[in-house]
This record gives C-alpha cells, sequence and structure tokens, in this order.
C-alpha cells in the first residue's frame, strides 16, 4: 500500500482503506451474486475507460501502423467492456470454462512433467498439480457453484487483507 511513517498524514488514509477492505469483503460474503456481478461491471466499466484512453492517445502516434493496432485494440477491449457491463452472468460462465480449461491443462502438464523429474507420485509438485486438475474439472463440471466459491474466496481475502493491513498501521 502506502511506505510511509507513523506520524504521516497518510496514516488515517491507510486506516480508513483497510476498513473499506474489511467492509468489501464482508459485503461479498453476504451477497456474492451481486458482489460477482457487481465486480464483473466494475471489470467492464475499466475496460471502456481503458479503450477511450487508448483510442484517444493512439491518435497522438505518428505511426500509422501503430496508430491502427491500438485504435483495434481499443475497440476490441470496448466491445468486451459492454458486454462486461450489459450480460455479466454470460461472462461469469463463460470466464470460469477457461478458467477451468487453463487449470486442467496446467495441472496435467505440471504433473507429468514434476512426475518426469522426480520420478515420484508423491512430491510437493505433483500433488499440486493434481490439484489443479481437481479444482478445474470441478469448474468446468459445475460453473455457477464455481463462481460462487470464487467469489467467497475473494471476500474472505479481502477480508484477511484489511485485518492484516489495519493491525499493521495501529501497531505502529
Amino acid at each position: 500500500m502506502f511506505y510511509t511513517t507513523n506520524n504521516s498524514p497518510n496514516r488515517a488514509l491507510q486506516i480508513l482503506l483497510s476498513i473499506l477492505w474489511i467492509v468489501l469483503g464482508i459485503w461479498i460474503l453476504s451477497e456474492p451474486s451481486r458482489a460477482m456481478v457487481s465486480i464483473i461491471r466494475f471489470v467492464g466499466v475499466a475496460m471502456i475507460v481503458s479503450a477511450v484512453m487508448v483510442f484517444i492517445f493512439s491518435r497522438q502516434n505518428s505511426n500509422i501502423m501503430l496508430q491502427r493496432l491500438q485504435t483495434g485494440g481499443a475497440l476490441v477491449n470496448l466491445a468486451l467492456g459492454l458486454v462486461f457491463l450489459i450480460s455479466p452472468q454470460v461472462i461469469v460462465s463463460f470466464f470460469l470454462i477457461i478458467v477451468g480449461l487453463l487449470l486442467l491443462l496446467i495441472g496435467i502438464m505440471g504433473a507429468s512433467q514434476s512426475y518426469r523429474l522426480q520420478g515420484t507420485f508423491l512430491s510437493f509438485a505433483f500433488l499440486r498439480n493434481v490439484l489443479l486438475v481437481l479444482i478445474g474439472l470441478l469448474m468446468l463440471l459445475d460453473p455457477f457453484d464455481s463462481a460462487s466459491a470464487i467469489t467467497w474466496m475473494i471476500g474472505l481475502a479481502a477480508i484477511v487483507f484489511g485485518v492484516f493491513n489495519l493491525t499493521s498501521r495501529l501497531s505502529k
């Protein structure tokens, strides 16, 4: 976050931000489906703002080929941002299927590689990759429950981050 001394004017801001992380985490845990939709919509808005900024700054580029490439990327980002904003439920399902496939592939390749390198099924790397395969399969088989689980993990992470940050700020 901020790297300042104890008597810095930013200390109050740091404490406030820590409390906001905790409140955000509690809200996410109390309303996971609404929180996931809100998070996706927020990402959509960020993508749209990013697209507009890239489009504006690409006009200042003198290289026409690079300008066209940046404009094309901005248009793709704008279109995806609008989809995120308009239909977040579709994005949740699609996103979790992609993540599930990636975890499955990474787990299979990693398990194969760790077995070849270490020659045993009991290594930490092999077991970690088996866990990735299982999580990937779960996400592919039931993406909607996976969305809820991911939302819960985000909420818990926000609370833990807020609590640890708050205690470190208050103990200084």
